[in-house]
């Protein structure tokens, strides 16, 4: 009885995984990251100059538009804005429930990040800091 109960759980996510998979296939592009609002609303933010202000939000629009995950079967590919340049990075994700793998194939790096919610045109992500419990969310919408 114990193993059948087991087996059928393991049944019930993979299909769940190969939903989320399957969803996750596609051009999303990052629309929102409560990190940029957070500096945004910021003590030191607020007491910069006009000119501080404005080079950081030229920065945050230059990220929010040039910001991409790609999913292709087991590949992503990353076009993620970095000091007013965009850096393109390939890696192998892999799913585990609701936690999402990234191994980069370049360099010996991985990031976890949980999938808060997966739908046809919506994907939120939740880096996963192990030394930091705040939620920091990154909204992508699909472009493809």
């Amino acid at each position: 009885m114990k193993i059948s109960t087991i087996f059928l759980f393991l049944l019930l996510s993979l299909g769940i995984n190969k939903n989320q998979e399957e969803k996750l296939q596609g051009k999303w592009k990052l629309e929102s990251y409560d990190v940029f609002s957070k500096v945004l609303t910021s003590e030191p933010f607020m007491m910069g100059t006009e000119e501080q202000k404005s080079a950081l939000l030229k920065e945050i629009n230059f990220a929010l538009e040039n910001t991409y995950f790609e999913f292709r079967g087991d590949t992503i590919i990353m076009d993620d804005a970095v000091n007013k340049q965009i850096d393109r990075k390939k890696a192998i994700y892999f799913l585990e429930g609701d936690r999402l793998v990234i191994n980069r194939v370049d360099k010996i790096h991985s990031k976890d990040y949980r999938l808060v919610e997966v739908a046809d045109s919506t994907l939120v992500l939740e880096l996963v800091y192990v030394e930091n419990s705040k939620k920091n969310y990154a909204v992508f919408k699909k472009v493809n």
